[in-house]
């Protein structure tokens, strides 16, 4: 194991932290006690697919594998190595914000739950959960079976409740009667805000990608909100969709392709759960470790810490360190190995090509048949939009020098639709603050040796 200097440093005073913190004594939670700092784990679309009960392989499991960039026949694989992993750190909590199975399948949600509970659950690491747009109500639940594609039973709001119980229903003290979402203590002074913005009850034929907080949620949300704030405790939430653009023009940029990775009116839903003292918000959705800021007019910050997806390069996972004092540590893993044939490559690599071929052939098809761009032009640009995607699937996007050259021809193109690629591949490279990967927030503001750390850790 090697460390760098910056990395032992930061420990270093994460220790010092954990020492002081810890004078405090050890906190009550529902019959279990924790000594400050609080671990927690985030992992995030998982998209398992019950390889023993869904996939028999054949030509309609090929054909659906050739239009999707997730590793959907290793998602088992991938979640076994996701969950073992954070097993051995023994985090107190492990968030996960949604699209726990591919398609929202009984047999995979009733999977995912067994390795939670088993794995994580069983020792002492507990589980909060949310559903992503793929989750429940979905059509699209299929089996695989040879050249057949056959539809099995999905979940109802109910059913996903009563799987995942243990993983933040029955820990929770509040319950939006609207809505999954709830609030639950499991540490003196931590609220865990589990918010469902999924739109299952609009799924006709499919499930629908964006999300929204209707009026009711929204109130219910922001008044309990509040009564954290009145009773001196620090909310943290997890939510499937983005609570804002993760690069600018997110939201309308390639014909508003992408437009439903954040939530609906998000701008104002920023705005007001900033308002009343939300401050971290851990989303997922669009397989992306990515960190952006906001801070109000009136002086309040939000945090949306988006984390990448297991089954898409580079198969992330965050620890957090949070501590009782307002500060909150968060660094970046990866999956490096997975119980899977991957042939003579290497898990990263394997899961690299995939992804890189995967989108290659997305984006082209998206240039020639949706935007009419030639065949022998979309060839030169597509592996330039290519580098940009997955290096914002990264985080901490660097453009090298002919990436900048690149996009600024484009955008110096008299044609307005090369032009506009060009300001989509700008703004994909340019990486709103924080970083992405590793990073130390001061929540309270009031500690000056907490600025944005220049470090990565070299360890797995």
């Amino acid at each position: 194991m090697k460390w760098d200097r910056s990395c032992v440093k930061l420990m270093c005073a994460a220790a010092v932290l954990g020492v002081f913190v810890g004078m405090t004594g050890v906190v009550q939670a529902r019959g279990r006690s924790w000594t400050p700092p609080v671990s927690i784990a985030v992992f995030s679309d998982p998209h398992l697919l019950d390889p023993s009960l869904l996939i028999s392989d054949g030509p309609a499991f090929q054909m659906y594998l050739a239009q999707d960039r997730k590793l959907i026949a290793e998602s088992d694989a991938i979640l076994r190595s996701t969950v073992s992993r954070i097993r051995a750190r023994r985090p107190d909590l492990c968030l996960i914000p949604g699209d726990l199975t591919k398609d929202g399948e009984l047999a995979s949600h009733e999977r995912v739950a067994q390795y939670l509970a088993d794995s994580l659950e069983s020792v002492g690491v507990q589980v909060f959960v949310v559903p992503g747009n793929h989750d429940i109500n979905n059509e699209e639940a299929y089996a695989y079976d040879g050249a057949s594609v056959i539809p099995v039973p999905t979940v109802s709001p109910d059913e996903f409740e009563e799987i995942y119980g243990d993983m933040g229903y029955d820990e929770a003290f509040a319950r939006d009667p609207n809505s999954l979402s709830y609030v639950a203590e499991p540490v003196e002074g931590l609220w865990v805000f589990g918010i469902d913005a999924c739109k299952y009850d609009m799924n006709v034929g499919h499930s629908e990608t964006g999300g929204r907080l209707t009026p009711e949620t929204l109130a219910w949300l922001t008044s309990m909100l509040d009564s954290c704030k009145a009773e001196g405790k620090t909310p943290m939430a997890l939510m499937h969709h983005g609570v804002m653009e993760h690069y600018t023009g997110q939201s309308s940029i390639f014909d508003n392709m992408f437009a439903d990775y954040v939530i609906d009116d998000w701008a104002s839903i920023r705005d007001t759960l900033a308002t009343h003292g939300l401050k971290v918000v851990f989303t997922g959705h669009y397989h992306a470790q990515d960190i952006v800021k906001h801070e109000t007019t009136s002086g309040e910050v939000i945090y949306d810490i988006e984390t990448g997806s297991t089954v898409t390069w580079p198969s992330p996972f965050r620890m957090a360190t949070f501590f009782a004092h307002g500060k909150l540590v968060v660094t970046t893993r990866r999956i490096w190995d997975i119980d899977y044939d991957t042939g003579d490559l290497p898990f990263p690599l394997y899961a690299r090509n995939f992804l890189e071929e995967g989108l290659t052939g997305i984006v082209t098809a998206m240039f020639v048949y949706q935007f009419g761009v030639p065949e022998e032009q979309a060839a030169e640009l597509v592996p330039f939009v290519v580098r940009a995607f997955m290096a914002h699937y990264a985080g901490d996007e660097k453009p090298t020098v002919l990436d900048d050259a690149t996009y600024e021809a484009l955008i110096a193109d008299p044609n307005p639709l090369i032009q506009a690629m060009g300001l989509a591949l700008q703004s994909l490279w340019t990486d709103l603050a924080p970083r992405d990967r590793n990073l130390v927030i001061d929540l309270d503001g009031k500690s000056p040796w907490l600025k944005r750390p220049d470090w990565a850790p070299k360890h797995r």
